[in-house]
């Protein structure tokens, strides 16, 4: 920032026309031109003059907008001229036009434009909307340009111009005139080359143009709506959010979490003003802060790294004494200045460059007479590390910090001068610790205090501004849930805490991301993908785009539909390019981990998840994804601490590491791995315990846990198992009035697939985080309806529900009453869709996957089949019948031939005995039961035409439709064999280790651990194909994907610019 504030001040030194003064020093103070240009770089001067300042630029890099502001405390009025909003063509007849440009006024002494012409082109400065006599114009031509009084008079300026204008581009000119004084006339960034300085003034209020004759002109002018008015008042703007503070306010805390440049606002009014303070923490890149009065410094300091950008920092402002102190909680002040004004109102606000999260301790006051904890504050939310609040109270005062169980709490003892005890302590259990110094409580003032609670170090309380006077650390992790607080018998006190609402104003962590869904939902294409192209997380904001772009063009039109659709497929590919440029630039482990890394902005997924949900198959199939997929299909997910510059594989005997070094590399091969820690949820934040080395048990355990090894084993036990339901199926095991014992372990057997199928729908939600707070169970019901959504999702699984309903359906009507027979029906029916279900472990071959999938893309072809079908079966049915045998009322008989007759005839049997019996002939008795058919030259006749609407046109019909989808699926075989591959990962991966129907003793395990975490009596964590990572490997990875993600847009708008 005070770089920036050199510059700015250097600029206004050489030159005079600046903000501030009410005329310039110089003959002429004219508006400054910008002028971009990739061969020559960017040039800012004066119009009419040359350029002042030049700045060469290495990358071509496409700019698209252009913003503007002044600095801290200097305000300033802008005007810009743009073109491209209107174009006006004039005829080759030498008339001009007074009706495009808007009146002339003294206050704008130039004006600019862009024209396109052959050969000649005319201006006119005249004091009406015509052509008058004492009109000022000017000749613009490749020979001889002039400046005339009057239309076709004398010449009183000339030059000689060559190559002025150009029929293939548009050249860009200015005019300045001081209302008859100067008239000048030039090329944009250049000396004018027409100057005409009349001996008396000449007044005039309008613009003119015109073509020769057999030339004409294309003419682009600053028209009215294209140059506005804009005010700055600096390049920050003040959230003053907060109702006034209160006359007895002596301190403000809060959180802040920033790069740099985090300001907070004192101001007696509600709004910025002269006499405000400004408390400046991180300028010139965090290296400084300070506090300003006026615009003036009163306090400067060196403050290296005061903020960051990953965690909130937690600071203090006193008001005290006619004094402003402001320092970070738990320590001293670091900045002073005497306090001139009263404070009323905060504002707070932080540069565009490095937008930041605020949270304000807002207070409130509420009086106990009561020795007993008042447990009335919100919960502690989990990110906070920090609580801050003040008492006045004579005598001991209490805090109590619990977490999830009652009886699991810190308790905290404030001694004041009217305690009988001299000293405070710190209790935990049978643990504690006791400071005897002077008393921290006063009856007559407020005392702050704050408390660190973070889980990853001791617990410590001390007086805001000054060190902690107490400090415990646990043996185990203790995370705050809840405060209670309170005082001692007979005693009164006066509490404020803090609220824990964070408080996100005008600024955001990340505001393009909402700017972009916003972009998506209203249908602006273009502003979405710049609003992409400024945020971050590239890849994951590019498969949310696309996914949203496919829900949204459901339903609409054809050519909607197909725009939609190809804005989606425009977003995969972005997606697929940033990955690739991701893998040709960095280390291959950092790939890998940008893909398992999970987003907290975007639903708490990762990339694979997303590309998922958008069925991207093509992002699927990237290399990148199927190196990740195979290493964990293989081993399992890879683990933190791996070498970064090559891929790293174990043997799982033998635990060496085995990989390939690089050329020039001098390391050792038995350079040691760093520690390694397996996936966690979000349950735990930190893990206490070091990871030992792998012993015989855990090798064998990882390569159990392998995908790879489950699938083998699955895939082995579920034949067994179909060949077990068959023998039972089959023999006379069903037969039996009570279930056999082949039977009953059968029935257990399903059983465990069910135990398994619930496990796949509610496991999400353990491994999910969920919103905790006053709407907790509505968020758990959204939770819940999300996962519901995703399980349905899937088609296999809604043939494993289908097939365990049937069994469990064929099982209780086999065990009713005279329930034999149906209910072997039912369980013969379930065994098919089991003996369906094995094409899912099929689904691994490059071959047979998608063989499969394309059936299922032909269920869906045959669905609309048979709704067609089935329209013309009942028609053609009901109308021979009606002909046939309109003498039959047997409702069996009449069912039979409308449908079961006409059902069987497509497949070539064509009941001609049926049709064209005779009595005569003795093919029919004629009675009741075997009646004679009527009209049969009818009946033959609707056969023919039934006979060539089925079997030919809709059969035909039908092989057509399976042919384009055959067709359509084979030429993708390899993305959708790669797309499979990848749920089948992930389905084994998160799978239990033992399969049914041992399974139920995992999954009974399982739910054992997770009642234990819920106790706080053990610590369990879930196995996922995601990740989180450290605050510092998150940043590393964020501005990898933000770094390659540039690089890609520019490369691809260079080969977009070259072609």
């Amino acid at each position: 920032m005070f770089q920036e504030r050199e510059m700015y001040h250097q600029i206004r030194h050489q030159h005079p026309c600046r903000s501030g003064e009410s005329r310039c020093s110089k003959p002429r103070c004219l508006p400054p031109f910008l002028r971009v240009s990739f061969g020559r770089g960017i040039q800012v001067g004066y119009v009419g003059e040359k350029a002042f300042m030049t700045c060469d630029h290495r990358h071509e890099v496409g700019i698209k907008f252009l913003g503007f502001k002044t600095d801290i405390g200097i305000s300033g009025v802008w005007e810009f001229c743009t073109f491209g909003y209107e174009q006006f063509e004039t005829p080759d007849t030498y008339k001009y036009r007074y009706d495009a440009v808007p009146k002339l006024t003294a206050d704008k002494p130039s004006i600019t434009f862009r024209l396109k012409a052959d050969d000649k082109a005319y201006l006119a400065l005249s004091p009406k909307k015509k052509d008058v006599q004492d009109m000022i114009e000017i000749v613009l031509s490749n020979n001889l340009s002039e400046m005339r009084i009057g239309r076709g008079n004398k010449h009183v300026a000339k030059e000689s111009t060559p190559d002025l204008l150009s029929p293939d581009e548009f050249r860009q000119f200015y005019l300045t005139f001081e209302q008859g004084r100067s008239i000048q006339v030039g090329r944009l960034g250049q000396k004018p080359f027409l100057k005409y300085k009349p001996s008396k003034p000449i007044h005039f209020d309008f613009l003119g143009f015109a073509s020769d004759v057999a030339c004409k002109g294309v003419w682009e002018f600053p028209v009215l709506g294209t140059s506005e008015h804009q005010s700055t008042s600096g390049v920050y703007k003040y959230n003053f959010l907060f109702p006034p503070l209160p006359q007895t306010t002596e301190m403000i805390t809060f959180h802040v979490k920033a790069a740099s440049n985090a300001l907070i606002a004192l101001s007696p009014e509600d709004k910025p003003s002269d006499d405000m303070y400004e408390i400046m923490l991180g300028l010139d890149k965090n290296q400084k802060s300070g506090i300003t009065y006026e615009g003036k410094f009163n306090s400067h300091i060196t403050t290296e790294k005061i903020l960051t950008a990953d965690s909130f920092k937690h600071f203090y402002i006193y008001l005290q004494d006619d004094m402003i102190q402001v320092g970070v909680v738990g320590e001293k002040p670091f900045m002073k200045c005497e306090r001139k004004t009263d404070v009323k109102f905060v504002g707070f606000c932080s540069d565009h460059k490095s937008p930041a999260i605020w949270d304000f301790c807002m207070f409130g006051r509420e009086l106990f007479e009561t020795s007993k904890y008042h447990f009335d504050l919100p919960r502690v939310p989990r990110d906070r590390k920090i609580v801050t609040f003040r008492v006045k109270a004579k005598s001991d005062a209490y805090l109590a910090m619990r977490s999830d169980k009652e009886d699991d709490m810190y308790e905290i003892e404030l001694c004041g001068t009217g305690s009988g005890m001299s000293r405070s302590a710190l209790k935990y259990g049978q643990q504690q610790a006791i400071n005897a110094s002077t008393p921290h409580l006063s009856d007559e003032e407020f005392r702050h205090f704050y408390i660190y609670i973070d889980p990853k170090k001791p617990i410590q309380v001390g007086e805001v501004g000054q060190k902690p006077f107490l400090k415990h650390k646990s043996t185990k992790p203790f995370i705050v849930k809840e405060i209670g607080f309170g005082t001692g018998h007979d005693v009164s006190g006066v509490w404020e805490f803090c609220t824990f609402e964070f408080l996100d104003g005008d600024i955001l962590p990340d505001p393009t991301r909402q700017l972009l869904l916003y972009s998506i939902l209203n249908k602006y294409y273009d502003m979405a993908e710049y609003f992409w192209e400024e945020g971050q997380e590239h890849i994951a904001a590019a498969l949310t785009a696309s996914k949203m772009y496919k829900v949204m063009a459901k339903g609409q039109h054809t050519e909607l539909k197909e725009l939609l659709y190809g804005i989606a497929q425009k977003y995969e590919d972005l997606a697929y390019g940033i990955l690739t440029e991701c893998e040709d630039q960095t280390e291959g482990q950092d790939t890998l981990d940008l893909l398992i890394r999970i987003s907290p902005n975007w639903g708490y997924r990762n990339h694979l998840s997303l590309a998922e949900d958008t069925e991207s198959r093509r992002f699927m199939s990237h290399p990148a994804v199927q190196v990740l997929l195979g290493k964990i299909w293989r081993e399992g997910l890879p683990t933190e601490g791996q070498d970064k510059t090559q891929p790293l594989h174990r043997d799982p005997i033998s635990n060496k590491t085995i990989g390939y070094k690089r050329i020039g590399d001098q390391s050792s091969d038995e350079d040691e791995v760093e520690k390694t820690t397996p996936l966690r949820t979000g349950y735990v934040q930190e893990d206490y315990e070091e990871e030992q080395p792998k012993g015989c048990w855990q090798k064998t355990k990882q390569f159990l846990d392998a995908p790879r090894t489950k699938f083998w084993i699955n895939l082995v036990m579920y034949i067994v198992f179909l060949i077990f339901f068959s023998y039972v199926m089959v023999s006379d095991q069903l037969s039996k009035k009570r279930p056999s014992e082949a039977e009953s372990f059968l029935i257990f057997w399903v059983v465990t697939f069910i135990t398994e199928e619930v496990r796949q729908l509610v496991q999400p939600d353990m491994g999910r985080r969920v919103n905790k707070g006053r709407k907790r169970l509505r968020n758990i019901t959204i939770k819940a309806k999300s996962q519901i959504r995703e399980y349905m999702s899937n088609y296999w699984n809604w043939i494993d529900i289908v097939m365990l309903l049937l069994f469990v359906l064929g099982e209780i009507i086999r065990l009713s009453p005279n329930g034999r027979s149906p209910g072997r029906i039912v369980l013969a029916f379930s065994l098919f869709m089991f003996y369906l279900r094995f094409l899912h472990f099929l689904t691994i071959s490059k071959n047979i996957g998608p063989k499969v999938f394309m059936i299922f893309k032909m269920l869906g072809d045959l669905r609309f089949m048979i709704i067609i079908l089935v329209i013309i079966l009942v028609g053609y049915g009901v109308a021979v019948q009606a002909i046939l045998y309109p003498h039959v009322t047997d409702v069996s008989s009449v069912v039979k031939g409308i449908l079961f007759r006409p059902t069987f005839q497509i497949y070539g049997e064509l009941f001609l005995d049926d049709v064209t019996a005779s009595q005569t002939e003795g093919t029919c008795s004629g009675n009741a039961l075997d009646p004679c058919p009527e009209h049969v030259g009818w009946g033959v006749f609707f056969l023919v035409v039934y006979m060539i609407i089925s079997n030919v046109l809709l059969l035909n019909l039908l092989i057509a439709m399976f042919s384009n989808t055959y067709q359509r699926v084979q030429g993708e075989t390899d993305l959708h064999a790669k797309f499979q591959r990848y749920s089948l990962t992930k389905e084994f991966f998160n799978r239990p280790l033992l399969p049914p129907p041992l399974i139920i003793f995992a999954h009974l395990y399982r739910l054992i651990r997770y009642i234990l975490h819920k106790a706080r009596i053990l610590r369990w964590t879930i196995h996922r194909m995601e990740r989180y990572f450290s605050d510092g490997d998150e940043r590393s990875l964020i501005k990898m994907e933000e770094r390659c993600a540039y690089n890609y847009i520019q490369r691809k708008r260079s080969d977009g610019s070259s072609r």
